[in-house]
């Protein structure tokens, strides 16, 4: 199964080889971390990448030294900037409001209040999960919350809720 791809994908201007292979695999680093750039970027966006006299990073273009054309170095710069034009990215289109996504065969059914005050409690730098957990699917949530996001260092659940038909849980990005 192909892994989903980020909403911001880099592409190489010019004919450097070097340049193209770098882009590559940092494009195959922010498929990998779809979900978080997309967390950061409302919409699809594709930075251009070429070399120039001095180093500039936007939502739309990464200018990378030529000092790095012949190096070793260049996957890894490339990389930090892409990073970089991932957080200026989210800044020139940032998401409006938090968002609901239910994802099942069947169409949500409105929480109405309990939902609403789940997503006013949010503070700064807070994400929310909302899911549906039928039998033991809370538990499963729990886990993989606990094995892929705290286990790694990306951001741990702080605390959880129950309202009528849902669960919540707030999660914070670790530093």
């Amino acid at each position: 199964m192909d892994r989903p791809q980020s909403p911001l994908r880099l592409d190489a201007a010019g004919d450097s080889k070097e340049l193209a292979e770098a882009v590559v695999a940092v494009n195959r680093c922010l498929d990998a971390w779809h979900g978080f750039v997309g967390a950061a970027v409302s919409r699809p966006v594709t930075v251009s990448v070429r070399f120039a006299p001095a180093a500039e990073v936007s939502a739309t273009t990464i200018a990378l030294p030529e000092s790095l054309a012949d190096s070793p170095e260049l996957p890894s710069a490339l990389l930090m900037a892409a990073l970089d034009a991932v957080e200026a990215a989210g800044r020139e289109w940032p998401h409006e409001k938090p968002r609901k996504l239910w994802r099942g065969k069947a169409p949500a059914a409105s929480d109405g209040y309990a939902t609403d005050r789940a997503l006013e409690a949010l503070s700064a730098g807070e994400l929310l999960l909302l899911a549906r957990p039928d039998d033991d699917n809370g538990d499963t949530i729990d886990d993989y919350l606990e094995e892929k996001l705290a286990d790694a260092g990306i951001a741990e659940p702080t605390a959880a809720a129950t309202g009528p038909g849902f669960t919540a849980w707030t999660i914070v990005p670790l530093d």
